[in-house]
């Protein structure tokens, strides 16, 4: 049985970083950061200081041809 700390290393391992996504659309990090900002691709996962994007949400973005997420509002 996993404890809670390692449980939580295990969901943080299969989350995709900023390089990882750069990777998977063949493109550099500040153009993730650019279109992440812009709102293009999915929303990143938030840990703290900790920047991560979902597998499964950028896998989806893809099969579906990228299109164009609504903007979200930002936060004040």
């Amino acid at each position: 049985m996993m404890n809670r700390q390692t449980e939580q290393l295990s969901r943080l391992a299969t989350l995709l970083t900023v390089r990882h996504v750069a990777e998977i659309l063949n493109c550099s990090v500040r153009t993730v950061w650019r279109l992440s900002d812009a709102g293009r691709i999915p929303q990143p996962v938030r840990l703290g200081g900790l920047v991560r994007w979902q597998p499964a949400a950028i896998d989806k973005w893809l099969a579906e041809g990228c299109p164009v997420l609504p903007r979200r509002r930002k936060r004040r």
